[in-house]
Formats: C-alpha cells, sequence, structure tokens
C-alpha cells in the first residue's frame, strides 16, 4: 500500500511509497521487478518489507540528470534491467533521522558489455558498483532524512575495489552505509554472482557537493 506521507518527489521511483516522477516510463517498475523476482539468485531478496526502487540514474533521462545508464548501457545487448532494494526496519522509512543503512542492487546485463567471452568488463562492474553504494544516498535523500551528505549532488570522492572472481549475467550488489559525518560517508560493498560466490569487495568515500550542471 502507497504511504503518500512520505512523497518528497524525488527521482527516484518507489511506488510503495507513492514517490512516482511523472517522466517515468509505462511500465519500467513492473517489468524489473518481475524479473528479478522470477531470476533464480534474486528471487530470494524480496520479502513482504522490500521496498523496490528505480534508482535515479535508470530512470527515462533528463537534462539535469546522469544518461550513461539509462541512454548509454541500457539496451538489449547491454545492461537490460536494474532494481535497488532495501528493507522497511522500524522507522527507517518515515523517520528523517533514522536512515536506510544498507540496499541491494540487482543488474542483469547481456554480452554488448563483455571485456572477454561470459565475462562482465571491469570497467562496467566498477560503474555498477559505484552506483550502488550511490544508492545509499539517493534513496535516503528521496526519504527526506537529515544530514548534510543527503543534501546536493553525492559523488564518489575515494574508491578502493578487488576482483576475486570473473562476473556472469546477472550480479547483486550490497552496499552498506559505515558512517557519516557532515558532507562525508563511507560505504562498503560486497558483489555476488549468480551462484551467491562473492566477486567482488570494495569501499569508497562519498561526499555531497552543490550542483553546478
Amino acid at each position: 500500500m502507497s504511504d503518500k506521507s512520505v512523497t518528497k518527489g524525488h527521482d527516484c521511483l518507489i511506488p510503495l511509497l507513492g514517490i512516482e516522477p511523472a517522466h517515468t516510463p509505462e511500465n519500467l517498475y513492473s517489468s524489473n521487478v518481475e524479473h528479478f523476482q522470477s531470476t533464480e539468485a534474486t528471487a530470494p531478496l524480496f520479502t513482504k518489507d522490500t521496498i523496490p526502487v528505480i534508482l535515479p540514474a535508470f530512470n527515462a533521462p533528463l537534462p539535469h540528470r546522469e544518461q550513461f545508464f539509462s541512454k548509454t548501457l541500457h539496451h538489449d545487448e547491454g545492461l537490460t534491467h536494474m532494481l535497488s532494494l532495501f528493507t522497511r526496519q522500524g522507522d527507517n522509512v518515515e523517520n528523517p533521522e533514522t536512515l536506510v543503512e544498507e540496499v541491494y542492487t540487482l543488474a542483469t546485463v547481456e554480452r554488448g558489455l563483455s571485456g572477454a567471452p561470459h565475462m562482465l568488463h571491469g570497467g562496467v562492474i566498477m560503474s555498477l558498483v559505484d552506483e550502488a553504494m550511490g544508492a545509499l544516498i539517493e534513496i535516503n535523500r528521496a526519504l527526506g532524512k537529515k544530514g548534510e551528505v543527503f543534501t546536493g549532488l553525492g559523488v564518489t570522492a575515494g574508491l578502493q575495489i578487488n576482483f576475486i572472481i570473473f562476473v556472469g549475467t546477472t550480479i547483486t550488489a550490497k552496499a552498506t552505509m559505515e558512517g557519516s559525518s557532515g558532507r562525508k560517508m563511507n560505504v562498503k560493498c560486497e558483489v555476488t554472482d549468480e551462484a551467491g560466490d562473492v566477486a567482488v569487495r570494495c569501499s569508497s568515500v562519498w561526499v555531497a557537493v552543490k550542483e553546478k550542471l
């Protein structure tokens, strides 16, 4: 059931909370939810408390928004599906002081983004991991959370990544907030493949800057 009281008019698409940008293409949300609910590796992540989110980067492109995912990567031979999930816990939706501290971002990619046969290109993995960690800022900002880091434009200030095994077509990136202070936020991320094996580990520092573009 939609909770209109938390609607902030943000570019995140969260229909279960009544947050629905006007420029959203028809069926974008339902097609991605249905895809990952029917995918063996990601179906267990959906529970009665799960709240799916289409991030701004994967929604229809707007002049003031990045277009790398929605225009460059999103096509039939590239990034076909992308969806983020967080869990309603206590008052983390309604209370502006209770943060969403963990977000899963799911992605399905095709051979157009491979770096070698049956292997996702490392640069694409880094982009997806970066977006998955940024989802913590996007979702908390969409819910009107307090804190400087959730204002302005969230950008990556530093990123350390370790590739452990090759990644195939469906990845699950779990981003966890490790702490925030002022305009900065520390995040760690772990990527698993279709079999549930850890493929990538990453940590980063995010900062909020004033939007100039």
